[in-house]
């Protein structure tokens, strides 16, 4: 797994998770 790779599916699943938090 790239460094690069790592906030970008961190920022994915907070924002699955405010997106669940919604709704």
């Amino acid at each position: 797994m790239s460094t690069s790779e790592l906030p970008t599916r961190r920022h994915t699943v907070i924002r699955d998770t405010m997106a669940l938090t919604m709704d």
